[in-house]
């Protein structure tokens, strides 16, 4: 019997090493056989206690004849034998119970460190994920600041010629503004100077401007031919061989420069009202 249950034993340990797969509690097996073996041994000391008092406590009874203690009757060895029997196997039993559970300590290390190196792998790829994740962002962040300080100084720039431009465009345009203001008030001095002209013929002769008509107009040319001789009646500036002169129809003379620019704006000659 102790040869078999040793067997039976022992394959079971085998196949709960081999299979991981089976949750075969191998353990708590061994533990139910050593408490029924426990208990066996436990039965046969109570059975030896009872009957070695009963047999002190007779009268006339003689110890040795009893079969458990008699030792030459086979049966006293053979009780003898149980005994020892399971006391050996219950340390045979205790021994695979020890051995079973180192073993599966060493497992159950091997198993936490094989999930600890695991763990650890895990975390260091995790690590390394991130800090590609956090430098690509970086980049990107810095990719864009460029960008951003590029965009401002162009926009900058192209705010400082917009700028300038607007300051050429309103210094043309004062230019402009002051040179038609210069040319009005040179046709004003002209009409001013002429009307005086006139007044002062008129004033002087005493005729009737329907008889004498004429004669004022033969006076204010010969007036203005005579100053038109010394400067331009235009600009007011004396002739000279280095500005070119244009004669017109009338016979009056005027800077080639002036006379265009008058006729710009007034086709009549500015002395005699006559068309250019």
């Amino acid at each position: 019997m102790v040869y078999w249950t040793t067997i039976l034993i022992t394959n079971k340990i085998r196949i709960d090493l081999q299979s991981q797969s089976r949750q075969i509690n191998t353990t708590k097996l061994l533990q139910c056989i050593s408490i029924t073996n426990i208990i066996i041994l436990l039965s046969f000391c109570i059975l030896y206690t009872i009957v070695y008092i009963e047999a002190f406590f007779t009268t006339n009874t003689n110890v040795d004849s009893l079969f458990i203690f008699n030792q030459s009757n086979w049966k006293g060895n053979f009780s003898y034998f149980f005994c020892a029997a399971n006391i050996g196997f219950l340390t045979i039993i205790a021994f695979i119970i020890s051995f079973y559970q180192r073993i599966k300590f060493e497992r159950k290390i091997k198993q936490n460190q094989d999930q600890l190196e695991q763990i650890i792998q895990d975390q260091q790829h995790a690590i390394q994920i991130n800090t590609e994740q956090f430098l690509q962002a970086n980049l990107l962040e810095n990719q864009y600041d460029e960008d951003y300080e590029f965009e401002k100084q162009q926009s900058i720039q192209n705010i400082l010629q917009i700028q300038k431009y607007k300051s050429f465009i309103k210094n043309d345009e004062q230019q402009q503004i002051e040179q038609e203001q210069h040319e009005q008030n040179i046709n004003n001095n002209i009409v001013q100077q002429n009307s005086q002209e006139i007044s002062h013929i008129e004033n002087n002769q005493n005729i009737s401007i329907q008889k004498n008509q004429q004669t004022i107009n033969n006076s204010l040319l010969s007036n203005t031919n005579e100053i038109q001789k010394e400067f331009c009646p235009i600009c007011y500036d004396e002739f000279s061989l280095q500005k070119k002169i244009i004669r017109l129809k009338c016979n009056h003379e005027y800077h080639s420069m002036c006379i265009r620019d008058w006729g710009f704006q007034n086709p009549k000659c500015p002395l005699c009202r006559q068309l250019i």
